[in-house]
């Protein structure tokens, strides 16, 4: 039987773990320009930095920091076949990298492997900001990264679309937040929850 992808517009797909259903090669979404606005707009400090993201797609991440007139560069793994929106370095796997050459993470992983990359982002002694499932924090499996979690804004509902599916207009059905990962082991410090 051929794999149908029937996503919604929160990038989501029904019954993604039955085979016949397949996600978009190597996670590919796109992020949405308002996520990224709404996260410099909310963190100010931001704008100072020179961001990185680990896992760029087809760039829509770095070009909205550059949009806004801050530094920002991406790396991705696969070199997916449609149009970059921004300067990206292909074939650059985030796991061959021990350093960052930013100030900052600035990225949405691909969610099946998000635990991975921001625990090794985290390891390069930089701050990450991630874009996940506002959920991702209930899984028991996380739990040993909580220590290095400090603030949640929360996005809300946003579409992500992989490229070339046409958005309908139906509604996200998915809440996201940004989470941060600071270094070192502050337990007991607090989480700050703020709506963005």
């Amino acid at each position: 039987m051929p794999k149908v992808s029937l996503q919604n517009s929160a990038g989501s797909h029904r019954h993604a773990s039955l085979e016949q259903y397949a996600r978009s090669h190597g996670d590919l979404y796109t992020t949405p320009v308002e996520a990224v606005q709404r996260l410099y707009q909310a963190r100010p400090y931001l704008r100072s930095k020179v961001a990185w993201d680990s896992s760029a797609g087809l760039g829509h991440i770095v070009k909205a920091i550059r949009d806004m007139g801050c530094q920002a560069y991406g790396t991705e793994l696969h070199d997916h076949p449609f149009p970059k929106v921004a300067p990206i370095s292909t074939g650059v796997d985030l796991f061959d990298i021990e350093d960052a050459y930013c100030d900052v993470c600035v990225v949405n992983p691909p969610f099946n492997e998000a635990d991975r990359h921001i625990r090794h982002m985290s390891a390069m002694e930089r701050d990450v900001w991630a874009l996940l499932r506002f959920n991702w924090i209930c899984a028991k499996k996380r739990d040993d990264m909580l220590h290095k979690l400090r603030e949640i804004l929360i996005v809300g509902r946003v579409g992500m679309l992989p490229p070339g599916v046409v958005d309908k207009g139906m509604q996200p059905t998915v809440d996201f937040a940004w989470f941060k990962f600071e270094p070192g082991n502050r337990m007991g410090a607090g989480i700050q929850v703020e709506r963005i």
